[in-house]
């Protein structure tokens, strides 16, 4: 939060755009940023505007289960994690030895709040889709404006 603020009291936000993973202007973080935060573009792996059944459905649970919405990508991560998890025990039938869960893992394939998600062969690395985003007022506040989105993204 002080880094996005001291930025804009330089004047920086003028003449050099703040660009930065999602943590930097995290949808958590940007109530307290303000304007200091508007223009700034970031990349993530997750929108919680992301109008997808999977995504929506997970809204939807998240707020009967505590009562808002989530804000940022933390609870998706969580919850995708989760699903990892399940999935990986589902074909394991229990079992969680490391040859078994690896073997698992080489076998997943669901779609997630985040999209599909399924490890790249051999790497244990997640592919996923990544957006580009950049924070812009609407209302009094601050949303995410999605510049471009980088599909099926590898992790090489």
């Amino acid at each position: 939060i002080k880094y996005v603020q001291a930025r804009a009291d330089l004047g920086l936000t003028d003449t050099m755009a703040l660009t930065a993973v999602i943590a930097t202007v995290d949808g958590v973080l940007l109530p307290s940023m303000g304007k200091a935060a508007d223009g700034a573009v970031a990349v993530t792996h997750y929108l919680e505007t992301l109008d997808t059944p999977e995504n929506l459905k997970f809204i939807k649970d998240y707020q009967a289960e505590y009562g808002k919405a989530p804000r940022g990508y933390y609870e998706a991560l969580g919850y995708t994690i989760g699903q990892i998890i399940s999935e990986t025990l589902n074909q394991t039938k229990g079992v969680s030895t490391p040859d078994r869960v690896l073997g698992a893992w080489r076998r997943i394939d669901f779609v997630s709040p985040q999209g599909r998600f399924r490890f790249a062969p051999g790497k244990q690395f997640p592919i996923l889709d990544f957006y580009f985003v950049k924070v812009v007022p609407e209302g009094g506040k601050r949303k995410f404006q999605i510049l471009d989105v980088k599909r099926e993204v590898l992790p090489e």
